[in-house]
């Protein structure tokens, strides 16, 4: 393995074989053989220097055949002289309604932004600006795309590519999730602890504000920013996204008592819109947990639930909270708890001792969970159970990643699709599952098979196709027939 990527020359993880920055290739190239002399008494080691070179060279141009990611090589898919040449993106950045896709392309120490064909995979534009780091998540309008680009804040037009406009930012921000917009207005929540609102049509500043710290997310509700109190740790308030101008503080806690430690904004772990965008609901606290639904109209609570269970809601662990349009969903050890949404009234899902539960998805009637034993973290089982509790069906998943980086799943109205790596098949594994029975209907690779299993570097989901990109490869999945592609 290479200590430093060929590719951005950040420092390899020990066991990595692919950079998580760039998805260059840390295997060390085929060494040479060394130089021989022309003596007659080393005829034979000559003969056999040769068939060592050859070899090298013929697996190292196997190598780069498989491997898009080395610096320098640039893999497209030219098997179909009928289609146009595909390239392989390095990074998925969005899903469109349409059913295109945003994704970036890393080349010569350059990250571009481009729109793909959702199904076809093929090129529809490319930004002629590039960025010397990878792009966020973007926020979408009905035209345009606006990126946060290392300290750049730039928008392109979603027809062609052009670029819009191009201002400064800041500090940069820290994540995706710090890139948002309200209506026409684009705020970013920076490093430096700033948090600024652009105009989305001209880039222009309509205003800063200085906060005490940068939270792992910026929330939005009901065309208002979550952010704290000024001076008063304890409350937040909610922000005009045009004037930046605050309501009055507000406070949540499941203790009559206005100074609680639960009540404390800095104690705050999660907070999610519901799914309509009118409500927020709010897990907070420590030792002491605190659910709670929020009406940001009102300025008050809807309902609050103190939590006994030791549930692993938080930023850290985002899949232990799932908001639905029914439920609030809580995952954690030995529990799966369900909320009306309506009134907070809880239920129990699931009680079992040396467990751990993660609400993955809802749909209808059924939620999906993984879950694993106490005693063995890399043994997971998805899990579908009905809102009443009743169990379904179980399946257990070849993946040993419960932080959902490794593999991916979505359900549909007749089936439920997983997409894990398989170490011994060397390749990605697409399943699809009959959503009632729970009865695999179809397992086989979505990619071909390669020298070392792959890792999956991105992936996202849309109502009709979902796409990965993995070392080496990209491919796509049909959500309405199974049927894959890749490149």
């Amino acid at each position: 393995m290479i200590a430093k990527c060929p590719g951005c020359g950040a420092p390899s993880t020990p066991g990595a074989t692919v950079c998580r920055y760039c998805n260059s290739s840390l295997l060390a190239p085929p060494p040479r053989a060394p130089a021989q002399h022309a003596a007659a008494h080393n005829f034979m080691p000559m003969v056999l220097g040769g068939i060592v070179v050859s070899t090298a060279l013929a697996g190292a141009g196997a190598f780069l055949a498989r491997d898009p990611y080395l610096p320098g090589s640039y893999a497209t898919d030219t098997a179909d002289p009928a289609r146009p040449a595909r390239e392989r993106p390095s990074t998925l950045l969005a899903a469109l309604p349409d059913g295109d896709l945003l994704v970036n392309f890393y080349r010569k120490d350059k990250h571009h932004v481009a729109r793909l064909d959702g199904a076809a995979l093929t090129k529809k534009w490319e930004s002629v600006k590039s960025s010397p780091a990878s792009q966020s998540a973007p926020v979408l309008g009905d035209s345009t795309a606006v990126f946060a680009e290392d300290e750049r804040l730039r928008a392109y037009d979603l027809a062609d590519g052009r670029m819009l406009w191009d201002v400064g930012l800041v500090a940069g921000i820290q994540q995706s999730a710090n890139l948002q917009r309200v209506g026409d207005t684009v705020l970013a929540w920076q490093k430096d602890k700033s948090l600024q609102a652009f105009d989305m049509a001209s880039g222009a500043v309509r205003w800063t504000r200085r906060t005490s710290r940068t939270s792992d997310r910026l929330i939005t509700v009901a065309g208002k920013i979550l952010s704290e109190a000024e001076g008063d740790p304890k409350k937040f308030t909610l922000l005009d996204p045009l004037t930046g101008t605050p309501s009055a503080p507000a406070h949540v806690s499941c203790d009559r008592k206005p100074t609680a430690f639960s009540a404390a904004y800095d104690s705050l772990q999660q907070a999610t819109a519901t799914p309509d965008g009118a409500g927020l609901v709010i897990f907070m606290g420590f030792h002491q947990l605190c659910l709670a639904h929020f009406d940001p109209v009102a300025m008050k609570t809807a309902w609050t639930a103190p939590i006994k269970d030791s549930i692993r809601a938080g930023w850290s662990d985002g899949q232990a909270m799932l908001v639905d349009q029914t439920d609030v969903l809580l995952g954690g050890d030995d529990v799966l708890l369900a909320f009306d949404l309506a009134t907070g009234k809880p239920r129990d899902l699931v009680r079992e001792p040396d467990s751990n539960f993660r609400p993955w998805q809802s749909h209808g009637d059924t939620v999906f969970a993984v879950t694993w034993p106490d005693y063995d973290s890399n043994k997971l089982t998805l899990r579908a159970i009905g809102r009443d509790g009743a169990p379904r069906w179980q399946h257990r998943l070849s993946t040993s990643d419960n932080s959902g980086r490794e593999w991916g799943f979505t359900a549909t109205a007749d089936a439920v699709y997983t997409w894990q790596t398989d170490d011994e098949a060397k390749n990605l594994a697409v399943e699809r599952i009959d959503r009632k029975t729970g009865q695999l209907l179809e397992r086989k690779a979505a990619t071909p098979t390669t020298l070392i299993a792959p890792r999956i570097f991105g992936q996202l989901t849309s109502p009709t196709r979902a796409w990965i990109v993995a070392s080496g490869d990209f491919a796509t999945i049909d959500l309405a027939t199974g049927a894959t592609d890749h490149i």
